[in-house]
């Protein structure tokens, strides 16, 4: 059995919310263009891109996140 549906009762407070989440963050178009030289390189999956690029981050002490 699926779970019911929750009547929104606030529309505008509902979208906000939306707008929210799918606002990402602003990357250099160079962070980018390493990543996805990186991500060419180890032959990693975006997802697994993401988790090698904050890990060397961390090891480095560096108070970035990859871009996504």
């Amino acid at each position: 059995m699926g779970k019911g549906k929750a009547k929104i009762s606030n529309w505008k407070q509902y979208n906000q919310v939306l707008v929210n989440c799918g606002r990402g963050f602003i990357f250099l178009d160079t962070s980018i263009e390493t990543a996805l030289m990186v991500r060419g390189i180890l032959k990693l999956p975006l997802r697994g891109l993401k988790g090698y690029l904050n890990s060397v981050f961390t090891l480095m002490t560096i108070p970035l996140k990859s871009p996504r």
